[in-house]
């Protein structure tokens, strides 16, 4: 005799009617059986919420603002945009006036040169020549993949 793939109840079962128990909760009727699962969601919502406070606060950082300001300019770097769009000289701008101290130009340089490492091939002609192309004077753009940001003054 072949045994069921799934088990058939000649009733359906019974759940608590909603004047009882919340309808939003239903595994409170069977709280033995659901106690592992809601403990297991109950972590995984507590991790979800620690990671996004980590991704959150890693945006607001300087770097990651300067990342984002000056992703504007890697399809230029990296040359894939024949001319170099406005927007990343906006984005050079924002990028030197986040630098606003010795320390925070040395590591929003380490932060853009790590970037630029990640992105892979960049033209480093452009990359060197975008401060001037852009017309502003700064040395928080590393003008090359492998510049010493320690330097910067």
């Amino acid at each position: 005799m072949a045994v069921p793939m799934f088990r058939t109840f000649k009733h359906p079962p019974s759940f608590p009617s909603s004047k009882n128990f919340s309808i939003v909760l239903p595994c409170i009727a069977t709280l033995p059986y659901c106690q592992k699962s809601m403990a297991r969601l109950l972590l995984l919502l507590a991790l979800l919420s620690m990671a996004s406070m980590l991704v959150s606060a890693d945006t607001h950082s300087d770097c990651g603002l300067a990342e984002t300001a000056f992703g504007m300019c890697i399809p230029y770097v990296m040359g894939n945009d024949p001319q170099l769009d406005p927007k990343c000289c906006n984005a050079v701008q924002s990028v030197n006036d986040l630098a606003s101290t010795p320390k925070l130009r040395r590591d929003i340089c380490d932060c853009l040169r790590k970037m630029l490492v990640h992105a892979g091939k960049i033209n480093s002609g452009r990359l060197a020549g975008l401060p001037g192309k852009c017309r502003i004077n700064t040395n928080v753009i590393p003008p090359s993949l492998t510049f010493d940001c320690s330097t910067i003054a």
